[in-house]
């Protein structure tokens, strides 16, 4: 029986592998960066929409129930 080149074989196999897995890394760090990201945003938003009705509320001594009543009628006229 003749074996010669078999450990090119099993080489270029090693190698396919570890490309693929090195693929898997790099798109596993770009999802969780872009995840993060959009984490960040979403956070920055929710904090940026409470500070703007807190102070809406403690400015105009307006209780929340007339901010939400407010807006659901903006928002039913807009539909």
């Amino acid at each position: 029986m003749r074996r010669r080149g078999q450990a090119l074989i099993q080489t270029l196999g090693l190698l396919l592998i570890v490309l693929i897995a090195g693929g898997f890394a790099v798109d596993a760090d770009f999802y969780f960066a872009v995840h993060q990201g959009m984490q960040n945003a979403s956070n920055a938003a929710a904090l940026a929409g409470a500070s703007e009705l807190f102070d809406y509320v403690s400015t105009n001594n307006n209780d929340s129930n007339d901010l939400v009543n407010r807006f659901s009628a903006t928002r039913s006229a807009a539909e």
